[in-house]
């Protein structure tokens, strides 16, 4: 049980530092008067879609706070991999496309989710995201 404890410990460690890396620093920001959230009403948006044939097929890490934004996209059957400015503008497309709302029922939330990123034949999504004024959604669905 103790070996389960720290590996636990452990993986959560190397998330958080890998997470901290500066190259997922969006550095080319719009200056505008906007809040914090303002851009796609969320704050923060962690997504991670599995199929049957690849694990973590989609990854995405959104972190916005007043000074700076932290963006990673991955999409291995596209074939995409992107940090910071990179991930940014891909993310950007997508997430104005996506129009998640804090008020959306779970499963709408996954069938937009998947449809913006193009995956139908998911076996497991794993969705957190955090709107402006509500506290964090934690959604994970396996088929």
């Amino acid at each position: 049980m103790k070996i389960h404890k720290l590996i636990s410990v452990l993986l959560l460690f190397v998330f958080v530092l890998s997470a901290c890396s500066d190259r997922t620093i969006v550095t080319e920001r719009k200056e505008s008067k906007e809040t914090v959230g303002d851009t796609y009403g969320f704050t923060s948006f962690n997504l991670t879609i599995e199929t049957k044939m690849e694990k973590q097929a989609v990854s995405v890490m959104y972190e916005e706070k007043p000074k700076r934004i932290e963006a990673e996209y991955s999409n291995k059957e596209k074939g995409i991999s992107t940090f910071g400015n990179e991930a940014m503008k891909k993310l950007d497309e997508l997430f104005k496309s996506m129009k998640l709302t804090p008020d959306m029922p779970e499963e709408d939330m996954i069938k937009t989710v998947s449809e913006t990123f193009e995956i139908s034949d998911y076996k497991m999504i794993k969705l957190s995201v955090k709107f402006v004024g509500h506290d964090a959604k934690e959604i994970r669905i396996s088929k």
